[in-house]
């Protein structure tokens, strides 16, 4: 699997329709809350972000290739 380079926006856009929710701002970082679950994660503003961090972002939120 390719991790795609997108931007902290498009990430947040795809966790929007997901079900997810923004729960706090700080800086360029962006919270976003699960509301079914209660999980938590951070969200970079970068643009792009690093493969690695979208990486991450995709295992702690369950996204696959599908959801972009």
């Amino acid at each position: 699997m390719k991790i795609p380079a997108i931007s902290g926006r498009e990430m947040c856009r795809i966790l929007f329709r997901k079900g997810w929710e923004v729960s706090s701002r700080k800086g360029s970082h962006v919270g976003m809350k699960n509301p079914a679950t209660g999980e938590k994660v951070t969200i970079p503003q970068h643009d792009p972000m690093s493969r690695k961090t979208t990486y991450t972002i995709m295992k702690a939120t369950g996204l696959t290739e599908e959801d972009f």
